[in-house]
């Protein structure tokens, strides 16, 4: 069975400082657009994950959805959950039959995920969506983009949401591209491996102690502690081979942003075990160009 990810477009109600889109805000699927793309997937699919931009301020939302529900498979949509804070809309959204979201937040104290996603008083909705998607029976995971702003907090931030969401599906850790709106602000984001070894370290302790897996995103297993291997699940392998499909974008764009996707394998990697087992896609090339040594692998 597989997975595929539509993006339907840059449009958002956020400005996140590492948004890796934030160069494709202008370029949209249109409904049209999305129907062919739909209409020429495989049959043998089981999930379509609706991506962004923010899908939920889309006019067209529900139209989507049930577009995707007559193709037979399950949805997912990844959203900030800003729109959800509305009880009506949550309310619409949560008899659409989706079968999870995955919400962005960031950080659990208000200023830090302002600070991150550059959108005032969005904290408060942010929550209030999260809680009413919850309260309507619906299964909701968050996502937490690890920035310098938030990584010295992920204990904190879990041990808030576990207590704020009783009922929780998961949480993942990410971390960010070097691409859109973070290929200019990196400078301010941006968390060096060697620093973030013992955060990592930390927050997969705290979740072993709760007998909870705990996902990590984009991290090199190197940069991961052996023995917190118990209790993390990486994304990367299967995310990495999600086919994704969106907007149509200049061929100026498109070639510029697969310049900044390509990963790097330096002479390190041929020593680790996931690099043999090609389980690990390897580190991204920029990296590299903000810390070019080689502190934190290991």
């Amino acid at each position: 069975m597989k997975r595929i990810k539509i993006d339907l477009g840059g449009r958002c109600n956020s400005d996140c400082i590492f948004c890796a889109v934030g160069d494709q805000r202008n370029y949209n699927l249109t409904h049209i657009e999305f129907r062919e793309i739909l209409d020429a997937l495989p049959e043998n699919l089981s999930h379509i994950i609706l991506t962004g931009g923010e899908p939920t301020i889309r006019e067209d939302i529900f139209e989507i959805l049930r577009d995707v529900k007559e193709k037979g498979v399950q949805t997912v949509i990844v959203t900030n959950g800003i729109r959800i804070s509305d009880i009506s809309f949550a309310r619409k959204i949560a008899v659409a039959d989706v079968n999870e979201y995955v919400v962005s937040l960031h950080s659990h104290i208000k200023q830090t995920q302002e600070r991150i996603n550059r959108t005032n008083g969005s904290h408060e909705h942010i929550v209030r969506g999260i809680s009413n998607l919850l309260a309507l029976g619906q299964k909701v995971s968050l996502n937490c983009v690890i920035t310098r702003m938030n990584f010295n907090q992920l204990v904190e931030y879990s041990e808030w949401c576990m207590n704020a969401f009783s009922s929780l599906r998961r949480i993942n850790f990410t971390y960010p591209f070097i691409m859109g709106n973070g290929e200019s602000s990196y400078h301010e984001f941006l968390v060096e491996y060697d620093e973030l070894k013992a955060p990592l370290r930390d927050v997969a302790t705290y979740f072993e102690n709760a007998k909870r897996h705990v996902f990590f995103s984009n991290i090199p297993p190197c940069v991961i502690d052996r023995d917190a291997y118990q209790y993390v699940v990486r994304n990367d392998v299967g995310d990495s081979h999600v086919k994704c499909y969106g907007p149509k974008i200049p061929n100026t764009l498109m070639e510029k942003r697969r310049k900044l996707l390509v990963n790097a394998r330096p002479t390190f990697c041929e020593s680790c075990p996931t690099h043999k087992k090609n389980s690990c896609f390897g580190i991204q090339k920029q990296y590299f160009s903000v810390y070019p040594d080689e502190r934190g692998f290991s």
